[in-house]
């Protein structure tokens, strides 16, 4: 479709002239001896961090117990347990009135809490709310507590003073997550968070810093200083000099943990510039006691944080848009704001870069002359002809640079924005286009954190996770169920990984949080949906909250649909808001076998009931399972086989073959498919998020699978094919198998990774005498099993299935071998019966090329690499029975240990140490980067921080050398490159490495 409209001009812009020359473009490059005003530096680093209050400060409590009490006149705030709710009244996050006074949480059903509307939190306006004692309601129905009056947060606390003393507290650099660091407590509050108290979660940052004394406004009064904090959880306060100025933040103040805010420093009054005087200080309260999700969120600065200067005169690259059409047009607009007291005038100039900068060859350009009034805006717009230029897609996802500049005398300012040229298109009846070819989407939801670092996690490792989604198969990645870091987002648009992009907050009071999502994501390519809400927090009755939502959506863009994740069979008000409509965990009949409507109930049964609205499979198999677990038992609660997963139906008939009952499809996203002819239904656009692809902090479920009960010592989801530390479990080969080693290799939506690896043999079991059974998956014709050299029959593997035998165990080793449909050998696995640990192996997964993680790390003093240690027995098999505490150290080089996981959901070491317990003979050491040599604007950054210390010697190369040491055993070493050359950098890698042999090991 075509952009909207744009709204009225604050100034007159003439005609745009479309030039197709590459001179022009080169201009856009090379300002040619005039003045770029715009500077910006990280501000990351060198905070201090205290977790806590100060002593004695006040606190939010409810006095009043409403334990069994109904109250009327309340206000549902989407937040998923009783401390959250209590926690929520004192916040002021969601709008009650004259102030909240009351909280009531709600459990219908406390055995399907997820699944009941009526379900939550309701909050209670002061001098409204009414409530009457309720005798047969009990306290795990009915929660409650209320206060005379509205918590009024203390004024200030000593804490942001401007001369407090923080030199005992904690030196960290951003992005930190300080709620990982914690000691995992049995306390039920944070079951549904991990065992991660966050009671009495403030945290407390502090920065000295020192603003050049030549960024001081001038005669003409103006010197923007912009502060932009990428994701701060969950609310926050700031005071600068001691002086609060939460109101100034994104100009009214901001109040969602998953979007950036920004702060004007030129606009605080008393801000210094200069070393002549004591540095500024600013201190953030950050308050993590409360999420509103129900899953470890996390707390702290946990994204990145930058200083930008402009001149007077700037372009905001928030108001940048870029939308493709077909033939070959790409609109832009940019908007120019003047804080000068008099008008000013110049050219806009839109042109087409490569990723690194460089001017096409045929590029582009357009020229837009403006006048800027006083005190006011400009929005120049373009249409630049890009016919010529290659399209983003999954297979080829070429990204560009959009370079936009205004020039007017010796100034210019430059924004450059990353675009990619692609069409998309959702159809009722034919699903997802991309380029105008159909793409069915195959998928993953995924959470915020990992094990080690929490939802703080370096660039490296969200590109080696999303490159997993890539190496089995998948195109798409759900943000679940929220923004996701900026980060992301860019690697995921290198990689060619499809978007559904998802708001956290779906309340009245909550539209402004829409707003920021689209205006911040809305350049990327890789972006397909808007998402305003999940499951039963789609929760509304007249329909006025998802028509503001839409209008929040559409006012910023139109090329992409407004979409939701909802419960089956939801035909409530949203969906008259909706473009498209996303179905979560379809429900199917008990009995197996029968007729083909009844057994495709749901799809067919939505598109039905919507026959005009595009369906797509948003949410589905929520499949648990452990790496190395053979039986139930103890304190483990799920094993290696995933085989008892959704699904009691027969496999598609059109894929199976051999004797016998051919077994059944355990997962729900083979209900996309029609059983006749083995394609995907027609109007469904695939399915975009099975859940999940990477285990996540949070969310356990107890051994009966209810999360009604207690879990504990379970802290941890199973349902990824990759535990927490980012080892694959045994599901990862079964979508491998299924989705990238099954599709064609010119199927549009099919990621182009090589296939070395296809196809898949993987023995699910571990050889040892708890073996109940041994289950292969694989996408063979057929697959054999060898006991100790001995074969236990071929059988035929059926379509999206796995294959069986009841064998005893006998020490030694069982291997799979997988054939195909000529008997041709295609593959091999096995599993050896192990010895006790001899010694270790390490290696590294990323930056590693095989993960398409690159070759070293960059000298950023952020980046950070993936360490393995494997505890091999004496043949140099895998000990995988073996629990040894591995410690480790840095040998020497520029690094440190960040973190340490193993992948255990029942682990309850801490996160942040230097030594791990083996999970199944495995262990992981996230490393940082310390040296950051080649960061841009280095000196600055230094000038900047008043505790960053003089500048140290940039070096060209240099190595982490990470030492391994177990008790009784040889300790063991490996070297990790360290570079400054911008080709190991992270989004470089994730460019050159689309066509990379992933592999899974």
């Amino acid at each position: 479709p075509r952009p909207p409209t744009s709204t009225a001009m604050v100034a007159a812009v003439s005609c745009c002239l479309l030039l197709a020359v590459a001179a022009l473009a080169a201009a856009a490059d090379d300002v040619g001896g005039k003045v770029d005003v715009r500077t910006e530096v990280s501000f990351d680093r060198a905070w201090r961090f205290h977790r806590g209050d100060p002593a004695g400060s006040e606190q939010c409590a409810f006095p009043l117990n409403r334990t069994g009490w109904a109250c009327n006149d309340t206000v549902y705030a989407p937040v998923h347990t009783a401390s959250d709710c209590a926690r929520a009244c004192c916040s002021g996050v969601y709008d009650v009135g004259e102030g909240c006074t009351t909280w009531m949480y709600f459990r219908n059903d406390p055995h399907k809490w997820k699944e009941n509307v009526t379900s939550g939190c309701y909050l209670g306006e002061a001098n409204k709310v009414r409530c009457q004692e309720h005798p047969s309601w009990t306290q795990i129905h009915y929660q409650g507590g209320s206060r005379q009056q509205p918590y009024t947060p203390p004024a200030t606390y000593s804490f942001a003073a401007a001369d407090m003393d923080d030199s005992s507290w904690s030196r960290i650099d951003c992005p930190h997550d300080f709620l990982i660091e914690s000691d995992f407590t049995n306390t039920s509050d944070d079951q549904q968070h991990g065992y991660l108290p966050r009671t009495g979660a403030f945290g407390w940052y502090r920065k000295h810093f020192v603003l050049p004394a030549d960024w001081q406004a001038g005669a003409d009064g103006s010197s923007p200083l912009t502060l932009t904090f990428d994701g701060v959880f969950h609310t926050s306060r700031v005071w600068i000099n001691g002086d609060e100025v939460t109101h100034l933040l994104n100009g009214t103040g901001h109040r969602n943990g998953y979007t950036p805010f920004s702060l004007r420093l030129d606009h605080v009054d008393g801000i210094r510039f200069g070393s002549a005087g004591a540095p500024n200080v600013i201190a953030i309260r950050t308050q993590a006691d409360f999420g509103s999700g129900h899953w470890y969120e996390g707390g702290g600065i946990y994204r990145h944080v930058r200083l930008l200067k402009t001149g007077p005169v700037f372009l905001s690259a928030s108001t940048v848009t870029a939308v493709f059409e077909e033939p070959g047009r790409l609109h832009v607009t940019a908007e120019v704001s003047n804080e000068l007291s008099s008008a000013t005038s110049g050219d806009v100039t839109f042109a087409l870069a490569d990723s690194s900068g460089v001017p096409l060859a045929l590029s582009v350009a357009a020229a837009v002359h403006v006048t800027v009034p006083a005190h006011g805006q400009a929005t120049a717009k373009a249409t630049l002809d890009v016919s010529k230029v290659p399209r983003w897609s999954v297979q080829l996802p070429t990204v560009h640079q959009l370079r936009v500049t205004f020039g007017s005398g010796d100034i210019v300012d430059t924004v450059s924005s990353t675009v990619g040229l692609r069409s998309i298109h959702w159809d009722a009846n034919t699903g997802f286009h991309l380029n105008g070819d159909r793409v069915v989407l195959r998928g993953f939801s995924n959470h915020n954190d990992m094990g080690g670092v929490g939802t703080a996690i370096p660039a490296r490792l969200a590109l080696f996770r999303a490159q997993m989604v890539r190496a089995v198969g998948g195109n798409a990645w759900r943000m679940s169920h929220n923004p996701g870091d900026p980060v992301l987002y860019d690697v995921l648009d290198r990689l060619g990984v499809l978007v559904w992009d998802e708001n956290r907050d779906y309340h009245a009071a909550r539209v402004q949080d829409m707003s920021e999502l689209v205006r911040r994501d809305r350049l990327h390519p890789s972006v397909v949906a808007w998402s305003f809400c999940n499951e039963i927090e789609c929760h509304e009755t007249d329909g006025s909250q998802s028509r503001a939502f839409r209008a929040a959506v559409t006012g910023l863009d139109t090329s992409r649909p407004c979409a939701a994740n909802l419960n089956r069979g939801a035909s409530n008000s949203i969906t008259g808001s909706l473009d498209l409509q996303g179905v979560s965990h379809l429900s199917v009949p008990d009995a197996p076998g029968t007729a083909y409507t009844s057994w495709n109930y749901s799809f067919p049964w939505e598109h039905k009931v919507h026959p005009t609205l595009p369906l797509v499979s948003s949410e589905s198999s929520s499949c648990t399972s452990q790496r190395g677990e053979n039986v139930l038992g103890g304190d483990v609660f799920d094993v290696a086989f995933n085989g008892e997963c959704l699904s009691p139906w027969p496999c598609l008939a059109f894929k199976t073959h051999g004797e016998g009952d051919p077994g059944r499809c355990r997962q729900s996203w083979t209900f996309l498919y029609d059983p006749h002819t083995g394609k995907v239904l027609p109007f469904l656009g695939g399915h975009l998020g099975i859940w999940t692809l990477h285990d996540y902090i949070g969310e356990p479920t107890s051994p009966t699978r209810s999360q009604s009960l207690d879990p504990w010592p379970q802290v941890s989801s199973n349902f990824g094919s990759f535990d927490l530390a980012g080892f694959p479990k045994a599901a990862a080969w079964y979508y491998r198998a299924w989705w990238l080693c099954t599709a064609d290799h010119g199927d549009p939506g099919r990621p182009p990774v090589a296939p070395s690896n296809c196809g898949v043999v993987k023995v699910v079991q571990e050889w040892v005498p708890s073996a109940p059974f041994v289950a292969v998956y694989s996408d063979a014709y057929e697959v054999d099993l060898f006991v100790n050299g001995v074969s236990q029959g071929r059988k035929a593997m059926a379509f999206a299935n796995y294959t069986l035998w009841n064998v005893s165990f006998a020490p030694g080793n069982v291997t799979a071998v997988g054939y195909s449909q000529s008997g041709a050998v295609i593959g091999s696995d096995s599993s050896i019966t192990p010895g006790v640990a001899a010694s270790l192996r390490l290696t590294i997964d990323a930056p590693h090329p095989s993960t398409g993680t690159g070759k070293a790390l960059l000298a950023d003093g952020q980046d950070a690499a993936l360490v393995r240690v494997q505890l091999l027995d004496a043949h140099g098999n895998p000990a995988f029975t073996s629990s040894a505490n591995i410690s480790f150290s840095i040998a020497s080089g520029p690094g440190r240990i960040l973190g340490v996981a193993n992948g255990n959901p029942t682990s309850h070491e801490r996160n942040k140490q230097a030594w791990r317990t083996a999970y199944h003979g495995l262990a992981r050491a996230v490393v940082q980067v310390t040296d950051d040599s080649a960061v841009s604007n280095r000196d600055l950054m230094y000038q900047i921080d008043a505790e960053s210390g003089p500048v140290g010697t940039v070096v060209s190369s240099a190595t982490i050398v990470v030492r391994a040491e177990v008790p009784d055993l040889d300790a063991a070493t490996i070297s990790i490159a360290v570079s400054t050359d911008a080709a190991d950098a992270v989004y470089a890698v994730a460019e050159t490495s689309i066509k990379d042999p992933l592999k899974l090991f």
